[in-house]
Parts: structure tokens; sequence; C-alpha cells
């Protein structure tokens, strides 16, 4: 039996390696920052409570023979000088968490050789720096920011060389 080809079909786009390995790359990011987000944000809540601070000053007191108000006074204090919100921290773990099904449903689409995966994955990358600058701020957030803009600009950047094969 002889096959035919529609006059005018293409043939399927075969999907460069680099763009699979940034793919596969990014997939397995997204699961680790899911998992992380969420289990950071249930974390930060139990570390980052006032009866857990107390507790941990209170433990540092014993362990090092100091005074036990002065101990409690002096973490309450890093914690203040360090910018950290447990609110704030926890609820930004979430959200950072959910940004990351974003950044996989951008990072699926580019799988599939979409250039609307791009746009989508830029956008779900650039919010989750905006939740760690922004709104964690402080020292904790800056930190996070920093490391995380590192990766996700390279990611972006390499993605955005390999539009051209996608549609």
């Amino acid at each position: 039996m002889e096959q035919t080809t529609t006059p005018g079909a293409e043939a399927p786009k075969k999907r460069p390696t680099f763009i699979t390995v940034l793919c596969i790359l990014s997939f397995v990011g997204c699961a680790i920052g899911l998992f992380s987000g969420i289990k950071n944000y249930m974390d930060a809540k139990t570390l980052l409570s006032s009866a857990n601070l107390t507790k941990e000053a209170n433990s540092i007191a014993g362990a090092t023979g100091a005074d036990a108000k002065t101990t409690e006074a002096a973490v309450n204090a890093t914690v203040q000088l360090l910018g950290i919100d447990p609110v704030k921290i926890s609820n930004g773990y979430l959200i950072i968490g959910i940004l990351n099904v974003i950044i996989f449903v951008g990072a699926l689409m580019m799988w599939m050789l979409r250039k609307m995966g791009f746009y989508i994955y830029t956008v779900g990358q650039l919010a989750g720096l905006g939740v760690m600058f922004g709104y964690i701020g402080g020292l904790a957030g800056g930190v996070m920011g920093i490391v995380t803009a590192i990766f996700a600009i390279a990611f972006i950047v390499m993605y955005a060389v390999n539009l051209k094969h996608m549609k």
C-alpha cells in the first residue's frame, strides 16, 4: 500500500534537544518548588510563631548558660533586624509553591513547542521574584530573591533564544 501525503501538510516539528533539556530541568524544578513551597509554608508557620521563638530562646539559653530573658530578647531582635515577618514568609512560600504550577504549565507548553508557554513561564518566574523581593521583603526575601533571580533570568534567556523553534 502506498503512503500518500496531503499537499501542504507539514510534518510534525522535532523538538530541539536543548529545549528538551531545559523543559526537563524546569519540570524537576517546578516539582521541587511546589513541594518545598508547601512544606516551607507549614514549617514557617510552626517555627516562626512567637511561642516557638520563646521555646528556641529558652533552649539556647539552657545550652549556653545565658539568661533566658536576655536570650529571648536577642532572638526577637534578630528576627526583627532580618525583617522576618512570620505571616509574610509563610504566605510567600505558599504563593511561590502555587506559582510553580503556572511555571510548569508554561514549560509543558514549550515542551509542545508552543510559544505562548514562554510567556506564561516568564510571567510565573517574574511573579515569583516579585513575591520574594516585594512581598516577603527584608533580608530573607532579598537573599532568596537574588539566588532565584540568577536561575530564573538564565532560563528565561535560554528559552528566549529558542523561541524560533516554537509556533
